[in-house]
């Protein structure tokens, strides 16, 4: 449906001509009649008289099947401004905006279907004006650009963001809210707003859990949540989050989970989650406290025994005589050559690690 070019696509401007020829929902749908052939073709039988509120509606809905677009517009200005409070007037404003928007004048089409949707949330051309602000934000997200002073130049992501919103408040709980949730999702992902992205996709899952495509959108979850980890020196959450759903992923859609070796990231997960508890301990070390720093290294050890971090937890205790000369079983045979590195570039020191529980049993 969506041209990246910058124009309509070719379906868009089908769906328009079909609904511009399809009898109207409302009032005019009664003017209209339509008999089906022995040929099996729709003829017209009768139509409304032209110089009626819903005959001259029927003429702008021809322009529009016809690509007139132009001259659909003018008669909808027409239209607006004598018959102004009948009872065809939410669609005098969709086509208005069915006539803009395929003029490729996206962002002036938008006040058109806003206004049906403020305005008329009771009547059957409020669903359909969101399906055509659901088209414009996926042009906007898509990278089309909006108009300014006649010259298509501004981006319209922020345009794009708020339109997803608007259909998920207005509409919650129907298909279009969830393509929308999941769109603006895609959204955020695509302009690598992964922290944002994280959030919609969760509660895109929590919303729509019998969705088509959860499998696909919990693995772009976890890779969200991998890419808000800046470094060992930094929060781990994300990472937690990630092995949480890592977790859920191998339960409800192991082919999926296989496909994107989640047990090969769970392990680097979890070497990434004891390498900030060896920064923890160095954040101890160079402040003189080998109380907490002994406890950090010796709880990296018996959490994460597996990894390359506990090997070099285990050497900088014995440097300092922590413990024996016999390395625990658990540990791999050939230690890390650097013990403690140190400290993380950059103007600002990481913020005081969490020490944990005050008491914890140890081995």
């Amino acid at each position: 449906m969506i041209d990246r070019s910058g124009g309509v696509g070719r379906g868009l401007v089908a769906a328009a001509m079909v609904i511009a020829l399809a009898p109207a929902p409302l009032a005019l749908a009664q003017q209209v009649e339509r008999d089906l052939s022995e040929a099996g073709a729709w003829s017209i039988v009768s139509e409304p008289e032209l110089n009626t509120p819903a005959g001259e509606l029927h003429l702008a809905r021809q322009a529009l099947a016809q690509q007139r677009y132009g001259d659909a517009r003018r008669r909808m200005d027409t239209w607006l401004k004598k018959h102004k409070g009948d009872p065809l007037e939410p669609e005098a404003y969709l086509v208005r905006g069915d006539s803009l928007l395929l003029q490729k004048e996206y962002y002036k089409s938008l006040y058109d279907y806003e206004y049906v949707c403020r305005m008329f949330p009771g009547s059957e051309a409020f669903m359909i004006a969101l399906e055509r602000e659901f088209e414009v934000a996926q042009l906007f997200s898509s990278g089309v650009r909006r108009k300014l002073w006649g010259v298509r130049w501004m981006r319209a992501y922020e345009e794009a963001e708020e339109l997803f919103i608007r259909i998920q408040e207005r509409a919650p709980g129907s298909k279009l809210a969830e393509r929308a949730a999941r769109a603006l999702a895609d959204h955020y992902y695509a302009r690598r707003k992964m922290e944002l992205a994280a959030t919609m996709y969760d509660i895109y899952l929590k919303n729509h859990p019998s969705a088509g495509d959860s499998a696909e959108a919990m693995q772009r979850l976890v890779f969200s949540h991998l890419a808000t980890f800046k470094g060992p020196a930094f929060d781990v959450s994300g990472l937690e989050e990630a092995n949480g759903w890592l977790n859920i992923l191998r339960t409800r859609f192991p082919a999926q989970a296989q496909q994107m070796r989640a047990e090969a990231l769970q392990r680097r997960i979890e070497e990434a989650r004891a390498e900030k508890m060896l920064v923890d301990a160095d954040f101890y070390l160079r402040r003189k406290d080998e109380v907490s720093a002994k406890f950090m290294l010796d709880r990296l050890i018996r959490r994460h025994s597996s990894t390359l971090a506990a090997q070099r937890a285990y050497e900088a205790m014995k440097e300092r005589g922590w413990v024996g000369e016999e390395v625990p079983e658990e540990l791999r045979d050939q230690p890390a050559p650097e013990i403690l590195g140190p400290a993380p570039d950059g103007s600002a020191e990481p913020a005081a690690p969490d020490p944990g529980p005050a008491k914890e049993n140890r081995p």
